[in-house]
């Protein structure tokens, strides 16, 4: 019953889980953590965190986390597919095409932008981490892995340190 109620409520609170990578999924304390990523296909900055994301993505994927990968605006399922095949991407790409659309609902501006959602709640948002920090600049080697550390956070129970940064990056239409 208790699983019932709980696959219930992320239902509710996260209408998306058709597009997500593994289903809805739980850690060890039957917690439902999403992690929500905005994508563009013609973003530099975006295609310059494939790397990166396929890292965390594999890190993190069997730890109960569901994962969904979201290129805002009206994209052709061919350009998904052979952008996923060109930036080798070790998850699936997925157009909003949810009404009202998913880039509405986080009230995601720019990508790359990440959400983490906890039990439907959102715990973090913003930057995956500190390498760009202003538009066309970056650093040589990150500081600060904002996404990583929310996911560590999550999965030893405690609410992540950081809540929210601002996300560097190309700006959705």
């Amino acid at each position: 019953m208790v699983r019932l109620l709980l696959t219930f409520a992320a239902f509710l609170a996260f209408t998306p889980n058709s597009l997500s990578q593994s289903g809805v999924s739980r850690n060890s304390k039957t917690e439902i953590v999403t992690v929500t990523v905005f994508l563009s296909l013609d973003c530099p900055i975006s295609q310059k965190y494939i790397t990166k994301l396929n890292a965390i993505f594999e890190t993190y994927s069997q730890s109960g986390i569901d994962w969904t990968f979201i290129v805002p605006g009206k994209v052709k399922k061919r350009d998904l597919k052979r952008f996923a095949k060109e930036y080798r991407t070790l998850f699936t790409l997925a157009a909003d095409k949810s009404k009202p659309a998913l880039t509405d609902y986080f009230g995601a501006t720019v990508t790359p932008e990440v959400f983490v959602q906890k039990n439907g709640k959102i715990v973090y948002s913003g930057a995956i981490d500190n390498w760009f920090y202003e538009l066309g600049k970056y650093r040589q080697q990150t500081t600060e892995d904002y996404l990583v550390n929310a996911l560590e956070s999550i999965l030893k129970n405690k609410e992540p340190e950081v809540k929210r940064t601002p996300p560097i990056g190309c700006p959705i239409q």
